[in-house]
């Protein structure tokens, strides 16, 4: 999940270490995002790429 947030430019913005626990075993909960200016440049840009 983290290389499609990656992918789209989203930033790990917060880790909470051994939040979920499956089958016995501990998973970080990890909470991505980006910033509005950083995706409206993302898509100018690609819109450019795309012509």
């Amino acid at each position: 999940m983290t290389k499609v947030a990656d992918k789209l430019g989203m930033k790990e913005e917060a880790r909470i270490r051994e939040a979920r626990m499956v089958n016995g075993e501990y998973f970080d909960a990890i909470k991505m995002g980006i910033l509005r200016k950083e995706w409206e440049a993302m898509v100018v840009i690609k819109s450019k790429l795309l012509k």
